[in-house]
């Protein structure tokens, strides 16, 4: 899994592309395909629940994840689930962090972006739903948690957010921001404990998790390319 360094090179592909603005645009797309792909799902999904009142509950009901569907083996809810938010419309904290995803696939390329923001998601959610079926046996709003459609791209974001506080260039800075995203996750658990606050705690963890070993194998991987002295 490889990570692209920052650069300058997306402000620079006008520069550098012959072709003028239409193929600069173009080469833009290409460098952050992963994150507009995402985004313009998202956000377009956003829209067309705000104009279309009846279309959030159809996406609910047919790509939302609950422990009976995760039974079943309905795994393409997996995929599509966090590409709409739990409510309708815009708004929230997940307005701001999906802008997060861009910045990522900037400093550390597409294939780090993806794994990311999809498996960010996926590890949280998937033991987040097996806690409350357990957890269901003796507490009836675990149960009723557990049998709830749910959505949303927060999960995914956190994870996100977490990676890129592990690519902080500055040692100082990095544990700052680590400090900061964890203390805060941590904090909610103690507060308030909701299985959707343990979910983020968990996303963020597997984020910060891919971004290190990606870090790892791309300075493994730079020690054994370097020619002898």
């Amino acid at each position: 899994m490889a990570v692209d360094g920052p650069g300058g090179e997306a402000a620079s592909l006008e520069a550098v592309t012959p072709g003028g603005p239409r193929a600069a645009v173009a080469a833009v797309v290409r460098r952050f395909a992963v994150s507009l792909t995402i985004m313009g799902i998202v956000v377009g999904l956003q829209a067309a629940t705000a104009l279309y009142a009846g279309l959030h509950p159809w996406l609910t009901e047919h790509f939302g994840v609950d422990w009976e569907t995760f039974r079943q083996g309905q795994w393409y809810r997996f995929a599509v689930s966090p590409l709409f938010q739990h409510s309708p419309g815009f708004g929230g904290l997940n307005q701001f962090l999906i802008l997060l995803v861009p910045v990522l696939e900037w400093m550390a390329g597409p294939r780090l972006t993806l794994a990311v923001f999809a498996l960010g998601d996926w590890l949280s959610t998937i033991p987040a739903l097996v806690f409350l079926r357990v957890a269901a046996e003796w507490n009836a709003t675990a149960m009723a948690a557990a049998n709830t459609l749910d959505s949303g791209s927060s999960s995914a974001s956190i994870a996100v957010a977490a990676a890129l506080a592990v690519l902080v260039p500055q040692r100082s800075l990095r544990i700052g921001c680590l400090a900061a995203l964890f203390g805060a996750l941590i904090l909610r658990v103690l507060l308030y404990g909701n299985e959707y606050d343990w979910q983020h705690l968990l996303a963020g963890c597997v984020g910060a998790a891919l971004t290190v070993v990606a870090r790892r194998d791309i300075a493994s991987r730079s020690r054994m390319k370097r020619p002898p002295e």
